[in-house]
């Protein structure tokens, strides 16, 4: 309590003690986890393994985007691939010659 009788939080270190501690059983304690959090083994490394299914994404594939962004469980090939806008282009000029030449073939069929 302050002097005016109004109780004032102080924090941890406000409170007392009532059990001592030497400094061979906390550090004990933290070394078994029953105090505090578990200290990591420093020789035991972390190692990540993603589980992705074999295939490539097809939409990423194609267009350069997928709608499940990371949750996706298709691999995203960052890999040389051509945009979306680049196999549309092709696509369009396959058909445009394919075209021509269906047109040639009429104009000589009807000489």
């Amino acid at each position: 309590e302050d002097k005016d009788g109004i109780k004032v939080y102080r924090g941890q270190a406000g409170y007392k003690q009532h059990i001592q501690k030497t400094q061979s059983q906390v550090s004990t304690n933290k070394i078994t986890g029953t105090q505090g959090p578990i200290r990591a083994p420093q020789y035991a490394r972390t190692t990540s393994v993603f589980d992705y299914q074999p295939d490539i994404c097809k939409d990423y594939k194609e267009t350069g985007c997928c709608g499940f962004g990371d949750s996706c469980k298709f691999l995203h090939d960052r890999g040389d691939y051509k945009a979306g806008w680049q196999l549309e282009r092709e696509w369009e000029e396959k058909q445009r010659k394919k075209m021509e030449k269906e047109a040639r073939a009429m104009r000589s069929f009807a000489k």
